[in-house]
């Protein structure tokens, strides 16, 4: 490998580690219609299925409640790695999606991974390490609450990316020699 090659590779890792975990998954669009909900406060949360039910290790959201737009982080839930365990096996999983209120109304739907996920079959083989829900919407209405949210999931970025802005890190480097090339 060249030095050039080395360097951008070098340069991208160090800005990864500098600016943090780049978005490396980043989920549908989802809008879920929560009929009879009430809000104010709103939990939603995701869990994988297994034969039989459902599997409480893989639960994230369940401790979250939310009554306005933000990013919310899920990484410090203690669910999170188990959940990832899943979301990176390189299988789709069913999953269920549970939304609750105050009022202990509970809304519960089954949704494919991709959804939530954005890739297919799942996150398989990037290294995520961080999973974070924007609630862009909630709206409050008289039939019930409208969420709309997105799921991103934060990591280091696959080999095919940064082996791709190595090369065009390279080819910036020879386009720069061959303008000061053409300057003598």
């Amino acid at each position: 490998m060249s030095r050039r090659v080395l360097f951008a590779v070098a340069v991208l890792v160090n800005t990864s580690c500098a600016l943090g975990d780049w978005i490396v998954s980043r989920g549908e669009t989802m809008q879920i219609w929560f009929y009879q909900g009430q809000g104010p406060q709103i939990q939603f949360s995701i869990v994988y299925e297994e034969p039989g039910g459902v599997d409480p290790n893989t639960l994230i959201g369940d401790d979250l409640w939310f009554d306005q737009p933000g990013i919310y982080d899920l990484s410090g839930d203690p669910q999170f790695f188990e959940f990832l365990s899943y979301a990176t096996n390189g299988k789709s999983d069913p999953g269920e999606l549970q939304v609750f209120d105050q009022a202990s109304l509970r809304l519960d739907g089954f949704m494919t991974e991709e959804l939530w996920l954005g890739r297919f079959p799942d996150l398989a083989p990037l290294a995520v390490t961080r999973g974070q829900m924007h609630v862009l919407d909630i709206a409050l209405q008289s039939e019930g609450v409208r969420l709309t949210i997105q799921m991103e999931y934060l990591g280091v970025p696959e080999p095919a990316s940064i082996l791709l802005v190595a090369v065009m890190g390279g080819v910036g480097f020879g386009w720069q020699r061959s303008v000061t090339y053409f300057e003598y």
